[in-house]
């Protein structure tokens, strides 16, 4: 139970908790093939383009697989009320563009927007 003494303790809490709640996570998938195609690069990119902006809501972290080795490296980008959206093919000068479009003006980079909604075919259904 937290015991709050005062009227600015009270503010610092709820400021706080708003910033917890704007917070902006991205994801880069580094599994073995996000790896070989470059994601290590791209996530010292995406951190080091974060520091250089000073964005303090926003956080980089390491994912395993997300499915789309045909598209690696791939970035996820998480905000608060928003749908996810999973970018393709990412380098680090994309993910500067990433950065600057997607996280400081809101504005998705369409080209580099991977078909979420795609459908696998069995092993029975592939052709030999």
């Amino acid at each position: 139970m937290i015991k709050i003494k005062s009227f600015n303790e009270l503010k610092e809490l709820k400021e706080s908790l708003n910033a917890q709640r704007e917070h902006i996570r991205i994801i880069v998938g580094m599994a073995t093939c996000g790896m070989a195609a470059g994601a290590g690069e791209v996530f010292d990119s995406i951190a080091g383009e974060i520091m250089r902006q000073g964005l303090k809501n926003v956080t980089v972290v390491r994912s395993g697989c997300m499915g789309a080795c045909h598209s690696e490296p791939t970035v996820e980008i998480v905000k608060p009320g928003e749908d996810p959206v999973l970018y393709g093919n990412v380098d680090s000068s994309r993910a500067k563009v990433i950065i600057s479009n997607h996280i400081m003006r809101g504005e998705i980079v369409e080209e580099l927007v991977l078909e979420k909604n795609y459908e696998t075919a069995s092993l029975g259904e592939v052709e030999q």
